[in-house]
Order: C-alpha cells, then structure tokens, then sequence
C-alpha cells in the first residue's frame, strides 16, 4: 500500500485510506489509516465517514459512494470528487491539482449497497 496503489471501488469497503496533505501542486506529507469501518456488517461507510470527519478531511475522492455516508460527509462541509476508472493515488492528486475532477452533487447509486 502506498502512492503507486489504486483506490477502492466502494468507499465503505476501502481497507484503508490514503490521507494527503497537498500545498498547490505540491504532496507535502501523506498517511495510511485503517478503515475502521471495514469489520462492521453494516454501516461500514457511515463508520468510515465519521473517521475522516475526525481526521479533519478537507476532499474525498471516491468511485462511488452510498447516500448515508455521502450525506454525512456532504453535511461536514467535505467535498466528494468522483473518479470514473482505476488510477493509482499519485495519479488521482495529479489530476485533482491540475482542477479536472467532477464534484459530486449526490452519490453515486451503481449498486444497492445502503453504507
């Protein structure tokens, strides 16, 4: 697991999260976290939506995500960016820095996951 890894299709599944702190174009420090939501049958994104909360997340960027954690994370004044296929993390803030991505007005629905 590090920058050269590609994110998770479900955000509530994602094992871990990749927190990066990016000055301008510039990585200046990042972290591994572990899901803490990922042992739990149910409500995994809502679990994970309050840990980023807690580690004062600025920006998501997901594949898709379930309305609950998508309402939580939307109601923390987080913004969501949708990624439309597979890139690896250093890929994803490249693409982020350079202002290309898609802001998220409402979760993705591709499937019936309800975390």
């Amino acid at each position: 697991m590090g920058l050269d890894s590609t994110i998770s299709s479900h955000f509530g599944n994602a094992q871990y999260f990749v927190l990066i702190d990016v000055e301008g174009k510039k990585t200046v420090d990042w972290r591994i976290l572990k899901n803490p939501g990922i042992s739990f049958e149910k409500g995994k994104g809502i679990v994970a939506a309050n840990f980023l909360i807690k580690n004062k997340t600025d920006v998501l960027i997901t594949k898709e995500i379930a309305q609950g954690p998508f309402h939580v994370l939307r109601d923390s004044a987080i913004k969501i960016f949708y990624l439309p296929k597979d890139m690896s993390i250093i890929g994803i803030v490249k693409k982020f820095s350079d202002q290309r991505s898609e802001s998220l007005r409402n979760p993705e629905k591709k499937h019936s996951h309800t975390d």
